[in-house]
């Protein structure tokens, strides 16, 4: 039974595609065949009938034209140059393909070596990222711990702070309060002085005391401000200075000053402080008792007793009494009275 070339061609779009490398050395097998035997007994025009196999020729002719498509002519012909000439340009093929397939064997290996030397250098890569992100997060770690600490320190010591504030708070009220109930005594003390002044035998002394006030050198002599809140203290302040004799002696120096520069007698209140300040001194030692005493106009100028207040003034009458004069303990003449001569 002869096979129809149709129902060949149908068949061998059906097979599956045979490997080049495959196809040349079935090509060399056939053309060495043919070489051999020649294809006359397979005529011109169709293939030679077999029965149920092909035979080696039509196996070859099938062959040729499954794979390339070869002109029938030149199957059918006798030349065996061309036959050569195929069969060596087939080989060269083969060749090239070899040549071919070992580049891109080569091109292949060098592509699967890239690609591992890429993943070693990725893994290289991944495990420096991973350590150096490990290093920051545990640099992280011990700068938040450092913070977390010095924000504890810091939290405990404004907290050490806020309750020293707290106490030095209530140190000062405490204080303020003090200074308040000290300020209140004070002049509680004051008022109660005041009102002291009333007693007899007193006045006289708080109104000297007060008179020492229009005189800046009588303060400045009795150690006094003037400070309103400490009249009490200052008033104990000229008691203690009256009582001391050289205090006694400088108001009587400066009284005398006084007269001399404005060449006149001394005043009532100058009169009485300087009785007062002698009272006080007499008072608290009384085993050294100080006197005044003063002459009367129309005697006789004594210079051992009595002192001129005019330099210019001349004669031995005396004629006015300015200042009285002072006599220590013993009742000698410390101070001589100041007095003026015609």
């Amino acid at each position: 039974m002869v096979k129809d070339h149709s129902e060949d061609t149908q068949n061998n779009n059906s097979v599956e595609p045979i490997p080049i490398n495959q196809k040349l050395d079935s090509i060399i097998d056939l053309l060495k065949i043919i070489a051999a035997n020649g294809l006359s007994s397979m005529g011109k025009d169709q293939p030679p009938s077999i029965d149920s196999s092909y035979s080696q020729d039509e196996k070859g002719y099938r062959s040729l034209r499954t794979f390339f498509k070869l002109d029938k002519q030149l199957i059918n012909s006798q030349d065996q140059t061309k036959i050569i000439q195929l069969e060596d340009t087939i080989t060269q093929l083969k060749s090239d393909y070899k040549i071919k397939e070992s580049e891109q064997q080569n091109i292949i290996a060098e592509l699967e070596h890239n690609i591992r030397k890429l993943q070693q250098d990725y893994a290289v890569e991944r495990e420096r990222l991973y350590t150096e992100h490990e290093n920051i997060l545990q640099k992280y770690k011990q700068k938040n711990q450092n913070l977390e600490s010095d924000i504890f320190i810091k939290s405990k010591y404004i907290d050490e702070l806020k309750e020293n504030y707290n106490d030095l708070l209530n140190k000062k009220n405490n204080l303020l309060k003090i200074n308040t109930d000290l300020y209140n005594k004070i002049k509680n003390l004051n008022k109660a002085l005041e009102n002291s002044y009333q007693l007899p035998g007193i006045q006289t002394t708080i109104d000297n005391f007060k008179s020492v006030f229009n005189d800046p050198d009588l303060m400045n002599i009795f150690a006094l401000d003037g400070k309103d809140n400490q009249t009490g203290i200052e008033l104990i302040r000229f008691i203690a200075k009256a009582a001391q004799w050289n205090d006694v002696q400088k108001v009587w120096d400066h009284l005398a000053k006084k007269c001399k520069s404005e060449n006149r007698e001394a005043t009532s209140v100058e009169i009485s402080l300087l009785k007062e300040i002698v009272k006080i001194h007499n008072l608290i030692y009384r085993d050294k008792s100080a006197t005044l005493y003063i002459a009367s106009r129309g005697d006789r100028y004594d210079y051992k007793q009595m002192q001129r207040g005019n330099n210019a003034s001349s004669g031995d009458t005396v004629t006015e009494i300015w200042l009285p004069g002072l006599k220590n303990p013993a009742q000698g003449v410390e101070k001589p009275v100041l007095v003026n001569t015609d």
